[in-house]
C-alpha cells in the first residue's frame, strides 16, 4: 500500500475530482466519484472498478487497517483542507473513490 501525498490544488488529480462533480465530466472521463465509507465500502463489495482513492490526513491516522485491503490500489494522501475543496458533502468523512461508470 502506498501513499502518495498532494498538497497543492493546482494539482491535475484535484482538478479532475472537481471535474467529476458533473455531468459532463463524468461522461469525459467514464468514471464516477464516491464520497464516503458506506458508498466505498459498497462499491468495493459489489466489485466496481476503482480507480483509485483519495484519502485525507485524518483518515489515514484512523483506519490504516482498512486500507491494507486495498494492497494494489492507488492511494492518494490530501491535507484535509484541500480534501474538503474536492467533496461536495458538508462533513467528509475523509474518503472517496474514484470508479468506472457502470455500463
Amino acid at each position: 500500500m502506498d501513499l502518495i501525498k498532494i498538497s497543492s490544488a493546482s494539482n491535475p488529480l484535484i482538478k479532475l475530482l472537481r471535474s467529476l462533480h458533473n455531468k459532463k465530466g463524468r461522461q469525459k472521463e467514464n468514471s464516477v466519484i464516491l464520497e464516503g465509507f458506506r458508498l466505498v465500502n459498497d462499491a468495493v463489495e459489489s466489485r466496481a472498478k476503482i480507480k483509485y482513492y483519495i484519502i485525507n490526513e485524518s483518515f489515514s491516522e484512523k483506519n490504516l487497517t482498512l486500507l491494507k485491503k486495498f494492497p494494489e490500489a492507488k492511494i492518494y494522501l490530501l491535507p484535509d483542507e484541500l480534501f474538503k475543496k474536492v467533496c461536495e458533502t458538508d462533513n467528509p468523512q475523509g474518503i472517496i473513490a474514484v470508479s468506472e461508470l457502470p455500463v
